[in-house]
């Protein structure tokens, strides 16, 4: 972190995307021979940032080129979080599009995905399973939602009937 400071106290004179850029492949990546994952969460919030956000997509775009040319970028990844289409992070259509993302679709639990959660929600496997049932019933499976109330659930320890769930 020290050291991703000082890089970036540096080096003022280059552009901020430039900048984060050479401190990831300069400072970052050669700190490391694993792989470096980069999470960018919430991307439709950056996009609707009050400046152009292609440089910074773009940009990402031009790493995962260049790596034909510089093996070492074959270790760096970027994960894009959020709710956003390939055609929606390139605003200008004189730029490449942002066409070499993987989409991944999160769906919700089913009840057999959801079941492993029930181990820590009762005293015996029977009540543990009729919380989840109840969970379930209110989160419809969302997976954030059935993990934090299974949460809540189990950090409040003890007895927990249905009642107490909804």
């Amino acid at each position: 972190e020290d050291e991703l400071e000082d890089y970036w106290e540096e080096n003022q004179r280059l552009g901020p995307f430039q900048r984060w850029m050479s401190a990831i492949t300069e400072v970052a990546l050669p700190k490391t021979a694993d792989s470096l994952v980069v999470f960018v969460d919430e991307i439709d919030a950056v996009r609707s940032l009050p400046f152009s956000t292609d440089e910074f997509f773009a940009g990402i775009r031009a790493c995962y080129n260049a790596r034909t040319e510089q093996s070492e970028l074959e270790r760096l990844t970027f994960c894009l979080l959020g709710t956003a289409t390939p055609a929606d992070l390139i605003a200008d259509t004189r730029m490449s599009p942002f066409n070499i993302g993987r989409r991944v679709e999160l769906a919700d639990f089913t009840e057999g995905e959801a079941a492993p959660l029930a181990t820590g929600l009762g005293e015996s496997e029977a009540e543990g399973q009729r919380l989840l049932q109840r969970v379930l019933h209110w989160t419809n499976g969302h997976p954030y939602l059935t993990q934090r109330l299974c949460r809540t659930i189990a950090d409040a320890g003890g007895s927990t009937s249905r009642k107490r769930v909804d």
